[in-house]
């Protein structure tokens, strides 16, 4: 199909073909940038968390080997 814009005969069909390839390159491109970060933040989240239950963990069993401690004396 041909249009007329601005006094220039333009086809569509071939304008609309690569603005669909272009749209859709782009929103492949975001959701391949949004899975990377929420990977990268899932990750980063899992360090923490582990760090934090393992700092937990090692002053729960110093502290109770003192209260052992004391009650042995």
């Amino acid at each position: 199909m041909l249009t007329v814009l601005g006094g220039i005969i333009m086809d569509r069909k071939g304008q609309t073909t690569f603005e669909y390839l272009l749209l859709v390159g782009g929103v492949v491109i975001l959701a391949v940038l949004v899975i990377y970060m929420l990977t990268q933040s899932m990750q980063s989240s899992a360090k923490d968390v582990n760090q934090t239950v393992t700092g937990g963990t090692k002053k729960l069993t110093s502290e109770a080997n003192e209260v052992i401690q004391k009650i042995d004396v």
